[in-house]
């Protein structure tokens, strides 16, 4: 009679949800004891490693109806029954081993809730609520691993006593299982355990690598940053540049402007002292003209002055001879009178 349980069940590992930091929980493993694999990430890998309650109990024989619970699908669970052999013990440990289930998914249940609820967290609360919930749950599963024990021990020894030698030979056959069992789990676990130590390596390869990735991001920002700073400065250095030249430029062009003006001034000055002394020399050149009509109406006017003065000299001469003629006349006339008188 089979009790139903998955193998995979037995032993199985789960990742937690934070895969990045490299840790592995073995969910439903009924052993307290974990190897820890320091992997090459600096992270430790929880692998289940069963002790003797697994093989006891979920792969322990029924003495009375000699059948190995746990037995793949295709093996004939019934190959080892005894004719005339009672199941009531195998239906107690059935009922047994399906509470022992219920609870494991009831435990399963809560695991993957915390795990949900977990996922909302970061930093280092959440891996320091996680380290306190497993040693909570490793201290639980210890406690109820060492009760299982002790069932399993008083179970077989029960067992024993009951059946005694008449039981030898399935003893060897379960001694002889739980050698492949045990051979076949040592497999499972270095399979697991060099899975364990293929994915720690694997997360330290990949955390490395983003590792690589951000300093090559953060170079790379630092080396645009002096790149920015350099082109920034380089443009106000060329900026100063263009201002200085345009400066020198302006200041130029004012220096040619006052030079021209000047020309320009000087030039006028020339011009206008050049007028200035052909103005004074046709002045001078009138001034003499002038001056020599002057003193040609001068001379004309002192001529003019001496021809009157003797037209008028030359009028008096007349004027006074012919009054002495008209006093001449008048004496004559008279002397002639007188002399007619006489």
């Amino acid at each position: 009679m089979s009790t139903g349980i998955p193998k995979a069940k037995w032993g199985s590992v789960k990742y937690s949800d934070d895969a990045s930091q490299g840790r592995k929980i073995g969910e439903n493993s009924t052993t307290p004891n974990a190897r820890c694999v320091k992997n090459l990430g600096g992270e430790r890998a929880m692998i289940p490693i069963d002790v003797s309650a697994h093989s006891q109990l979920g792969k322990s024989f029924d003495m009375r109806n000699k059948t190995r619970y746990g037995m793949p699908d295709s093996h004939d669970n019934n190959a080892h029954v005894h004719p005339g052999t009672t199941t009531s013990r195998a239906a107690e440990v059935q009922r047994r081993q399906d509470k022992l289930m219920e609870k494991l998914t009831v435990e399963e249940a809560e695991e993957e809730r915390r795990q949900l609820a977990g996922k909302k967290e970061n930093g280092q609360l959440r891996k320091s609520r996680e380290e306190e919930e497993r040693h909570t749950r490793d201290t639980q599963k210890r406690k109820e691993n060492e009760v299982r024990e002790g069932h399993a021990r008083h179970e077989r020894r029960r067992d024993e006593e009951e059946e005694g030698e008449e039981d030898l030979w399935h003893a060897r056959q379960e001694q002889r299982l739980r050698d492949w069992d045990d051979k076949g789990r040592r497999a499972r676990h270095d399979r697991r355990l060099k899975e364990s130590e293929d994915e720690a390596r694997r997360i330290c390869h990949e955390r490395k690598r983003d590792e690589k990735e951000e300093e090559d991001r953060r170079m790379r920002h630092e080396r645009e940053g002096r790149d920015r700073d350099r082109e920034m400065e380089e443009r106000r250095v060329r900026q100063k540049l263009k201002e200085k030249e345009y400066e020198e430029r302006r200041v130029r062009h004012e220096q040619e402007k006052r030079e021209k003006e000047e020309h320009r001034v000087h030039h006028e000055l020339k011009l206008k002292a050049k007028e200035n002394q052909d103005r004074r020399v046709r002045n001078e050149k009138k001034l003499k003209e002038k001056e020599k009509e002057a003193d040609t109406h001068h001379i004309q006017n002192n001529q003019k002055l001496k021809d009157e003065e003797s037209r008028r000299i030359h009028r008096q001469q007349q004027l006074k001879a012919k009054e002495d003629k008209q006093q001449g006349d008048q004496e004559e006339a008279r002397k002639d009178k007188d002399n007619s008188h006489i």
